[in-house]
């Protein structure tokens, strides 16, 4: 928390040392690597932890998310599909579930994701604009825009804008693409 990677790495090592089998301690030292911006580092301590306990939930998640970070996105899949079968209303590992199966060239599955993340947290404006990606690879920006438009309500953003200009050109809305 207070930015003292070093120290806490030397600490979470000895942790895991002197606990081998004690899954938090080798998923903080991912956590640290994370934190530190070091996905491949963070991998082995983190699934460490999840192969040690396979419900520490937490773990899956990060792994998951891991797992993207590092183009490994059928693996995640999996990870956030263990998630929300355990833990349903998990907004955010639907909506990176979501996003994992677009980047699978399966759109409409990651519809029903994002939509189950907007559910659950319906001012998550990341499941919104995800939502308006997956719409748009399906070739309907018209309701990529009005997804755009209940993200806008939702505070501004120019990676909305972004969004929202090539939806615009789409439907030949030259003005409004323009605009945005």
């Amino acid at each position: 928390a207070q930015k003292q990677f070093k120290l806490a790495e030397k600490h979470l090592l000895k942790a895991v040392k002197l606990a081998p089998k004690y899954a938090p301690a080798s998923y903080n030292l991912g956590r640290c690597y994370l934190d530190q911006g070091l996905p491949k580092k963070a991998f082995g301590p983190v699934k460490k932890a999840v192969s040690l306990d396979g419900n520490f939930i937490d773990a899956v998640f990060v792994l998951a998310n891991i797992h993207i970070q590092l183009g490994q996105i059928k693996p995640a899949e999996v990870g956030y599909r263990k998630v929300v079968a355990r833990v349903p209303q998990h907004f955010e590992a639907w909506n990176n579930l979501g996003g994992a199966l677009q980047e699978l060239d399966r759109p409409e599955e990651a519809v029903v994701c994002h939509n189950k993340s907007i559910e659950l947290r319906p001012k998550f404006q990341l499941a919104y604009i995800s939502l308006a990606r997956a719409l748009q690879s399906l070739d309907d920006n018209a309701a990529a825009i009005d997804i755009l438009h209940k993200a806008l309500d939702l505070g501004e953003h120019a990676t909305i804008y972004s969004k929202l200009g090539p939806n615009y050109q789409q439907i030949g809305a030259m003005d409004k693409a323009r605009e945005a």
